[in-house]
């Protein structure tokens, strides 16, 4: 027989008398909110269904002395409910492949069979070792409902890149993000209407070759340069102009100015952080910061703080204008 069925030291079997419906799928999909209620006994599988709303970072492990591929990502529910999904091996690298491939539409992944796992009160799901079964944007009939109730603004579209400016940041928790105006970067950068929306992005890159601080007006905090006077042709100590302002300063504040690339799912972008967001993530002022690479002789190196948002999970919200790509991201950052 070309099939097997596997038992676990928690297997049950019992005699059935009742007829057995001859259905090739069947599937009895868990509410996420039944599953973070952590009410379900862990021994048992459950069916999942929800779209990939999460990174999607193939990676190799050590497991019991042997190189292991795991895949970690989030799903969402047609509400706001997220859980948190571990995949191994073929499972992981099964997903990560369609990921990689895919260029446009929501990818919704229904999970059969997969096991619970609590941890220090976190609830996870994962793949079992040959039970479970994955049905990636199939067509069958829990997804295509699935997908027609989906609101319309969580679509995904294609992959491209553009510049995004961050501009201002509040620490929230997990459960105050509004995933009702959520975007992926594709949608974001492939839209022209004027929109306000959140963007779950990690920082895989930062710009090391650009400087990361830059002198900025005490005004109105854009780059100066410094003054040239135009009757002596000659650059004045202490004088600096200000295109913002119009007008020629004699103060200038050191400010944070750091490029980072980030990553989605649907693809790449590039953020450019100012003070704001780099000051509330590591806790020390651009001047601050300087000052301690030229006190420990690394002034030409990138600084061991800004290189430790690497691989950080963030919430970006942002502003874009009708019409235009040039995006403000602005008022909300979380790291996870």
């Amino acid at each position: 027989h070309p099939f097997k069925i596997f038992f676990t030291w928690s297997t049950h079997v019992k005699k059935n008398c009742e007829e057995i419906p001859n259905d090739s799928l069947r599937f009895n999909c868990i509410s996420f909110d039944d599953l973070l209620s952590q009410k379900h006994d862990e021994k048992v599988f459950v069916d999942v269904i929800g779209e990939i709303v999460g990174p999607c970072d193939l990676k190799e492990i050590t497991v019991r002395n042997a190189p292991c591929k795991i895949l970690n990502l989030q799903l969402k529910d047609c509400g706001d409910s997220i859980i948190n999904c571990v995949f191994w091996e073929k499972y992981a690298e099964d997903i990560h492949s369609y990921v990689q491939s895919f260029s446009g539409g929501a990818i919704v992944l229904l999970c059969s069979l997969m096991r619970i796992n609590i941890y220090n009160g976190k609830l996870t799901i994962q793949s079992g070792k040959a039970s479970t079964k994955l049905f990636i944007n199939s067509d069958i009939t829990e997804i295509n409902e699935f997908k027609e109730t989906m609101s319309k603004d969580v679509m995904s579209t294609t992959s491209c890149g553009s510049l995004l400016t961050l501009s201002n940041c509040t620490q929230v928790s997990s459960d105050h993000i509004p995933f009702d105006n959520r975007k992926t970067i594709s949608q974001l950068l492939t839209s022209y209407e004027e929109t306000r929306c959140c963007i779950y992005a990690t920082i895989c890159a930062l710009k090391i070759e650009a400087p990361w601080w830059y002198l900025g007006c005490p005004g109105c905090a854009k780059k100066v340069n410094p003054y040239l006077n135009p009757e002596t042709e000659e650059i004045e100590m202490d004088k600096f102009s200000c295109d913002g302002c119009e007008t020629i300063v004699c103060s200038t504040k050191t400010r944070y100015q750091v490029h980072c690339k980030v990553l989605d799912h649907t693809g790449t972008t590039s953020f450019v952080m100012f003070d704001r967001e780099v000051i509330q993530l590591i806790h020390k002022s651009a001047y601050e910061l300087l000052e301690q690479q030229v006190q420990f002789n690394c002034g030409n190196e990138f600084p061991r703080e800004l290189l430790g948002l690497e691989g950080r999970e963030f919430v970006f919200t942002v502003n874009k204008p009708e019409t235009s790509k040039n995006y403000t991201p602005s008022t909300l950052l979380f790291d996870y």
